[in-house]
């Protein structure tokens, strides 16, 4: 006798449309009366759209072998008419919700099946002649198998759900956080980012696509929002002093060659300052070997069982991550990679950053004519993305152009200008020093 699944089968007794919802199959069952009862719900369900006709309980109870077999394995129930069913199973009242009762039989049955693969594998590897990629091989299916019947993330929502839900949400406090960038190119299109979102920025090297990064996190930590970067290209001291040349307004190199002038120095000291304020707001994550988008979810749900949640994720940048799916193959990668990305957003619930690199020869066609279909592995990041843009620099005067692509959130046709900024400053510019310009 299962007391879980008897509770299990209780819940659906008390309302039989979690029969749809549930990801409870028939074979995942091991009390041999709740695999009876489960079997009969669901016909009951498939033909007659609800609760079992009171004469298939009666069948039930006059079904002589059945009841034998109960009598067999010792089970503690003597069925004379249907309502010896129903007073058994009201015996296990429970106020566990159905979600845990059924992640528990779930998780129950994958630990069996693991346990039987174990021992398969086991047995394999005394055999001598059979090699271990075979065995693998043999076994990764059905580890895969397990990997996707016990997935968290697939929902089921009735519209009963729905409109219950929508009246608790309008009758509560709960409000939408929107989040301003900083960057108005952004912020006066969307009014602020809501979580998830990802955003994408496509640029050629040495443009600005780390220190769009870089600002970002200055513009949140100062509104004292939490920030995790991942940094791949540099190590994490790096990483930290370009956020401090940001805040500071001073020249990297500058602060690298200790060359800087006294005005300089003292913007670059009062900015150390004001960094060790934020220090509890700003995650820095570096791996030498590489990171995945799940090694930044591990990282962020670390912080988040010490109860920290980033609102923002900076990753720099796209082409130097690697894939969740162990994909070596440039193109195999930057068709994964965004998608991977958006995943991560939805699954931490928060707004993402990711720059790419931009293949050089897109720089040669005229930023107003360009589309995600004109830039190499463009096109997966306007599928995936939020939001994405195009970044160039004016070859001739130095400045820099940013145009919108065509994204999830929709087309604009704006194309922005900042004249004449100076990168090594790390520094984007306020709204009050770009302009929006014809072409």
């Amino acid at each position: 006798m299962n007391e879980i699944e008897l509770q299990f089968i209780k819940k659906l007794f008390e309302d039989n449309t979690l029969f749809y919802k549930t990801k409870v199959k028939l074979n995942q069952l091991t009390d041999v009366l709740c695999i009876t009862l489960f079997s009969e719900i669901g016909r009951s369900m498939v033909t007659y759209g609800g609760f079992m006709p009171f004469e298939h309980l009666k069948a039930l109870c006059n079904d002589e072998d059945r009841m034998e077999r109960y009598k067999k394995l010792n089970y503690p129930l003597i069925i004379n008419e249907p309502l010896d069913i129903i007073d058994f199973i009201n015996k296990y009242t429970t106020t566990t919700s159905f979600s845990t009762l059924e992640k528990t039989i779930l998780d129950n049955y994958n630990r069996r099946k693991l346990i039987d693969i174990s021992e398969e594998m086991m047995c394999k590897l005394q055999d001598s002649k059979t090699t271990i990629k075979e065995i693998i091989r043999n076994v990764s299916y059905k580890i895969d198998s397990i990997k996707h019947d016990t997935s968290d993330n697939i929902s089921f929502l009735s519209g009963k759900d729905i409109v219950e839900a929508e009246r608790r949400r309008l009758s509560s406090d709960e409000i939408v956080h929107y989040y301003e960038t900083g960057f108005d190119f952004i912020d006066d299109y969307t009014n602020g980012l809501t979580a998830p979102a990802t955003v994408f920025i496509v640029s050629p090297p040495k443009t600005g696509k780390s220190m769009s990064l870089y600002e970002l996190t200055v513009n949140q930590l100062r509104k004292n929002k939490s920030v995790l970067f991942s940094t791949i290209e540099i190590n994490e001291s790096e990483c930290y002093r370009k956020i401090l040349s940001n805040m500071a307004q001073v020249d990297y190199h500058k602060i690298v060659k200790k060359n800087f002038s006294e005005a300089e120095k003292q913007r670059y000291l009062k900015a150390l300052d004001e960094l060790e304020r934020y220090k509890d707001n700003l995650f820095i994550i570096y791996d030498k070997t590489g990171i995945s988008p799940s090694d930044i979810k591990h990282y962020y749900q670390n912080l988040e069982k010490v109860g920290i949640k980033c609102d923002f994720i900076c990753i720099d940048y796209l082409g130097l991550l690697n894939s969740d799916e162990g994909d070596t193959a440039e193109v195999d990668k930057m068709t994964k990679l965004p998608r991977q990305i958006r995943i991560l957003s939805q699954e931490t619930n928060s707004i993402i950053f990711c720059p790419q690199q931009m293949k050089l020869s897109a720089t040669k066609t005229d930023i107003n004519d360009l589309t995600a279909n004109d830039v190499y592995y463009a096109k997966p990041l306007a599928m995936e993305g939020t939001l994405g843009y195009f970044m160039l620099r004016d070859k001739k005067t130095g400045s820099l152009i940013i145009k919108n692509f065509f994204s999830r959130i929709g087309e604009m046709d704006d194309v922005w200008h900042f004249p004449n900024r100076d990168f090594n400053k790390c520094y984007l510019g306020k709204a009050e020093i770009y302009e929006k310009i014809e072409f």
